[in-house]
């Protein structure tokens, strides 16, 4: 049998052929965040804030809409990721309702940036749903609420 490439050859071609998928894939899906990167590099002063005339004539800062949700997206997945290792800390050591409000409650305390945010209606319903399912503990509405109070 007569070989036409030798084994070098082939590992090139592969490892180009992928160099040049995943740059395609990358370039595709994450155009946005590279270019953001990129243009944000290029900026002298990059402010999230701009000062703004309300109707009396007075300043105010107002965030802009886009830097707020990505800060507070990540704000979310931190939040939830914490909720989700104390729930299970306290289904390990056998927490009763009480305590598990009580550790909730500090947890809560610690994000008060997701406090009347766009994303507590779905915070409470995570946490009302990850304590049904982690610790087998229902949390009511009266509950929920008290907890983000």
């Amino acid at each position: 049998m007569q070989h036409l490439f030798s084994w070098t050859q082939y590992l090139l071609f592969s490892i180009t052929l992928l160099a040049l998928y995943y740059t395609v894939v990358i370039f595709k899906f994450y155009r946005k965040e590279l270019f953001r990167v990129r243009f944000s590099k290029n900026k002298i002063n990059t402010t999230t804030s701009t000062e703004v005339r309300t109707l009396f004539g007075e300043k105010s800062s107002e965030a802009t809409g886009e830097a707020v949700r990505d800060n507070l997206t990540s704000t979310v997945h931190d939040f939830v990721y914490e909720l989700k290792t104390l729930l299970q800390q306290l289904n390990a050591q056998k927490e009763e309702k009480a305590a598990i409000m009580k550790s909730a409650k500090k947890l809560i305390n610690k994000y008060q940036t997701l406090k009347g945010s766009q994303f507590q209606p779905g915070l409470v319903n995570l946490m009302a749903a990850e304590t049904e399912t982690i610790c087998g503990i229902r949390l009511n509405a009266d509950e929920l609420r008290s907890l983000w109070e």
